[in-house]
């Protein structure tokens, strides 16, 4: 992947990576995409690469595994546990950073799963009130247009009282009562996540 635009110095490069690290203005990005594709391809048992030179461009190369022997072949993530995944079960996705939602939503069919996704929550409840069958809804907590992950959740219920609710925040409290203690029923995924982590806690939302 290559662009020629304003490029980066070498030490917003060294932190690239880095999960929650920035260089657009405060509301403009979560600084997680970067974070979660980089562990995504590691998953892989690949590598990512940046060159970029200020004022010329960047360029991202990513090195993946080539099975040469015709075989199938699966690059295991070590911490990946046993778990049941997939079993036809519909899994609708709310995340307004693009990057974030892309890796998300690409590990749960790697898992399985089958995927709406939408970056808003109007549009999610415009989605649940028209498809039949969703059985999990996986939300950021801080969301734009003016409803948040609860408020999403809330309407979500009164559409469909048995709908299973899994939130995804960067922030490790902001799904929470004031006291710190989660409400009856909300599930909290932190991000970034490793494909691990999320199979776990699907599993863990769907069942219970």
């Amino acid at each position: 992947m290559k662009d020629t635009g304003s490029g980066m110095p070498a030490e917003v490069i060294a932190r690239a990576f880095d999960p929650f690290f920035t260089t657009k203005e405060v509301d403009q990005g979560t600084g997680l995409g970067l974070s979660m594709v980089y562990g995504l391809v590691q998953q892989s048992g690949g590598q990512v690469h940046i060159e970029s030179t200020v004022d010329l461009g960047t360029t991202v190369t990513l090195y993946l595994p080539i099975n040469r022997d015709g075989t199938s072949q699966v690059v295991a993530d070590v911490a990946m546990p046993r778990i049941e995944t997939g079993q036809n079960k519909m899994i609708l996705v709310i995340e307004d950073d693009r990057e974030v939602r892309e890796v998300a939503v690409t590990m749960l069919q790697q898992l399985g799963y089958q995927v709406l996704q939408s970056d808003i929550g109007a549009d999610a409840l415009d989605l649940i009130a028209e498809v039949e069958q969703i059985d999990l809804l996986l939300s950021d907590v801080v969301l734009p247009g003016g409803m948040s992950g609860r408020a999403l959740a809330e309407a979500a219920r009164n559409h469909r009282p048995g709908l299973k609710i899994l939130f995804m925040s960067g922030y490790a409290r902001d799904a929470f009562d004031a006291d710190g203690r989660p409400d009856p029923g909300d599930d909290l995924l932190p991000k970034p996540f490793r494909k691990a982590d999320l199979a776990t806690a699907v599993r863990r939302a769907l069942d219970s």
